[in-house]
């Protein structure tokens, strides 16, 4: 991959090989963690082809849900709230208002979109890591509070802003974090060639 520095950025066009290639693997990526996902979860999900193996093993997606529905229930409970959660999909709050968080909820397609951007763009291996790891960070935090403010405007009643629902809201903060990550990556990543 070329780096665009401020020395070459007059050659690079959108017609530039350089700029479809960067393109055609950003997108390579983003199917493979897309539907990779998706295959995983029919794997894994009893009522679709359940491989027990991969359920036991490498089922990342119960993992995702398990992390952001107990981050929910702690953050909950610290504020007073009595949270129950009858099955592992489920939480309520206070008895009387609940979620079911399945997996459109959990995020992957902006998860997607972060690894393969990183995979794409240069830098080290390690540095990649640590960036991918720092983004699906703040996916799954994103994602935690938003299960807290739907379960809290749930039980008080609350309307949310401009008549958008809850998934709107999570994609437009969501991709927005990473849109502002992805800049902060790729000015340190110019930095250090510019070095």
């Amino acid at each position: 991959m070329l780096p665009i520095t401020q020395k070459n950025s007059t050659t690079i066009s959108l017609l530039s090989f350089s700029v479809w290639k960067y393109a055609l693997i950003f997108l390579g990526w983003f199917i493979v963690f897309y539907w990779g996902t998706k295959i995983i979860w029919g794997l894994t999900t009893p009522y679709h082809l359940y491989v027990p193996f991969i359920d036991h093993y490498f089922n990342y997606i119960a993992f995702n849900r398990d992390i952001v529905l107990a981050g929910s229930r702690k953050i909950l409970e610290s504020y007073g709230y009595y949270i129950y959660s009858p099955q592992p999909d489920i939480l309520t709050i206070s008895g009387e208002y609940g979620i079911i968080l399945n997996y459109s909820c959990l995020g992957f397609a902006v998860m997607s979109f972060w690894l393969a951007f990183v995979i794409t763009h240069h830098g080290k291996w390690w540095f990649k890591a640590v960036w991918a790891v720092l983004g699906i960070a703040i996916i799954i935090a994103c994602n935690i509070a938003r299960v807290c403010l739907v379960l809290i405007s749930g039980l008080e009643k609350w309307q949310l802003p401009f008549g958008l629902d809850h998934h709107t809201w999570f994609n437009i903060v969501t991709y927005l974090a990473i849109l502002l990550l992805a800049l902060l990556y790729n000015n340190i990543v110019n930095r250090k060639f510019q070095s």
